[in-house]
């Protein structure tokens, strides 16, 4: 139809920028994947906390990705697991 597609960086479109453009985000998005990777490992690999918050603990101010357990909610769980072995049904 004779549309042109113009971006303020690079003006006017190509079938060969889209191929570039395309290529270089796909590569750009394999490497943040990679870096996200690794530094999710270190996290895990010094004992901290890499993911939100989980219920059941809650974090300690000041120590970025430590946890220590919250007793009211973990009193929750416990039950949850001793209700889980009783042989009831979970309607009665």
């Amino acid at each position: 139809m004779g549309v042109e597609i113009r971006t303020a960086q690079d003006g006017i479109v190509g079938d060969t920028h889209i191929g570039v453009k395309g290529l270089l985000g796909s590569l750009y998005l394999k490497d943040l994947a990679q870096k996200m990777r690794r530094r999710q490992a270190g996290v895990v690999r010094h004992g901290r906390n890499n993911g939100g918050r989980s219920y059941g603990y809650r974090p300690i101010a000041g120590k970025s990705g430590e946890l220590e357990i919250d007793k009211t909610e973990a009193a929750i769980i416990r039950r949850i697991f001793v209700d889980y072995l009783d042989p009831r049904s979970s309607r009665s």
